[in-house]
């Protein structure tokens, strides 16, 4: 399916809001060699695609990613405000120009422009935490961060190690069986973008029926073939620890952690019961007939009343959806965007299926 062949090179970039629409611009070449860190030469290849097709918005997103990431701030800035002029680009495109902003120095201007992301939604606290023109805002005690969690490794069979934290619920017992879900963060499914999940929605006392273990990508990526192979080892691994029902696991992601939850429920199906996305935009990259494949997956669609490209994606999803699985639900939650605090503090669960 086209969305595992697109993440595979986006994955240890930034989100990638090419993937919103199947009709765009392809740049599996571009994401190639950003995954490869020849920046410079995606660079010059998207500004020979721009010339092409001026109009491509996940062309200028990845364009202003790739300036910055050569230090060309002032094209990354007027990349990154074309690019925030499409609809659903503008939060990803604003954390860029405020990065570009830093770079020149300009630390009112950049911390205003992050500011601004933050409050629109963006999730990615990877980035937040570790750009490097934003250390002097970091230093100056500008951006909160959730209190950094403690990760194990499990080394799978073909030697890929995957960071991973098991969350029990409260007044765990050993003798019992508990609901398994698999959590995947946002962000660039990093520790501190994972860090903010499990403090704001999953470390509650609530939280009486799950065992979570949230899964953080491996060193090479999460979103490849090699490390799909991996997280079955590990879900195999939980079953032989914990006593989980059916054994089989509940897959949860968050915006850009949807995407490893809604490709692996199909490529590992015989280990899942269900899932549930929040606020996911690569709903959109599905085609018809590969949403047809979920006619067998109760699944439930979470978005925020006032993201308008993520009502529109996800109810496009939820419709196709329905033809053929009577066990899908979408929940617009009333005046909340991209981020749905109503779901933290523990309120998730009280969601889940």
């Amino acid at each position: 399916m086209r969305i595992f062949k697109i993440v595979f090179f986006s994955s240890l970039c930034a989100f990638s809001m090419s993937m919103m629409a199947s009709d765009k611009v392809n740049l599996n070449s571009v994401y190639r060699l950003m995954h490869n860190k020849d920046y410079h030469s995606a660079v010059e290849k998207l500004e020979d695609i721009l010339k092409r097709h001026p109009d491509d918005a996940g062309a200028w997103y990845e364009y202003s990613f790739a300036l910055l990431k050569v230090g060309d701030a002032k094209k990354a800035i007027k990349a990154s405000k074309k690019s925030a002029t499409f609809e659903g680009y503008r939060k990803y495109a604003t954390f860029n120009l405020g990065v570009g902003f830093a770079l020149l120095g300009k630390q009112d201007l950049a911390l205003e422009s992050i500011n601004r992301s933050i409050h629109d939604g963006y999730l990615n606290f990877d980035r937040l935490k570790n750009e490097e023109p934003l250390a002097s805002l970091r230093h100056s005690g500008h951006f909160k961060f959730a209190p950094e969690q403690e990760y194990r490794s499990f080394k799978a069979h073909n030697g890929i190690k995957v960071p991973y934290k098991t969350l029990l619920p409260k007044n765990y017992d050993a003798s019992k069986t508990y609901k398994g879900m698999i959590a995947f963060p946002p962000g660039n499914f990093g520790k501190a973008s994972a860090d903010w999940m499990i403090n704001s929605l999953l470390d509650f006392e609530t939280n009486k029926d799950w065992i979570i273990t949230v899964v953080l990508a491996p060193e090479d990526g999460l979103i490849n073939h090699p490390a799909h192979h991996a997280l079955n080892d590990l879900m195999k691994n939980l079953r032989k620890n914990y006593s989980i029902a059916e054994n089989k696991f509940h897959f949860f992601g968050y915006q850009s952690g949807a995407t490893p939850a809604t490709t692996y429920s199909q490529m590992s199906n015989s280990y899942v019961t269900g899932i549930t996305t929040v606020g996911n935009y690569s709903w959109e990259e599905w085609k018809d007939s590969s949403l047809a494949k979920f006619e067998n997956m109760p699944s439930l669609l979470l978005v925020g009343g006032n993201d308008a490209t993520g009502i529109q994606i996800n109810q496009r999803a939820y419709n196709l959806i329905k033809q053929r699985n009577k066990n899908i639900e979408l929940k617009v939650f009333d005046d909340e965007g991209a981020r749905i605090q109503k779901l933290e503090n523990g309120r998730l669960f009280s969601y889940l299926k």
